[in-house]
């Protein structure tokens, strides 16, 4: 399938390594029509990519990653048609420009925590 055959393209983006369930649950019929393309983005925070430019030997990714992640099962429903990328700057910024940049028609993030 060709890029301009796809007629939805769904953006979620990854904070903190992973998505939530929730986002998990609302995303995974999204991508399991056949026309849609995944576009997900890990986002770092500007000052958590800074920090780890100037302490580069206090963020190493580990030797073994965690595997089975909700993004990687996400993923793997449309592994043809998933777009991974990794951005660093403010998380909202970051999530409009890649909107914008992939003309992206629906975006899925995780809801608000609940904070008693």
């Amino acid at each position: 399938m060709r890029a301009n055959e796809l007629n939805r393209t769904i953006l979620v983006p990854i904070l903190d390594g992973d998505i939530t369930e929730e986002t998990l649950g609302i995303a995974m019929p999204l991508v399991a029509r056949e026309r849609t393309r995944l576009v997900l983005v890990h986002v770092t925070p500007t000052a958590e990519a800074e920090s780890a430019e100037r302490h580069p030997c206090g963020r190493h990714a580990p030797i073994n990653p965690p595997v089975n992640r909700r993004w990687q099962r996400l993923a793997s429903a449309a592994p043809q048609r998933t777009f991974v990328e990794a951005v660093a700057g403010d998380p909202a910024m970051v999530v409009r420009e890649e909107a914008e940049r992939f003309g992206s028609d629906t975006i899925v993030v995780s809801p608000p925590a609940f904070e008693p």
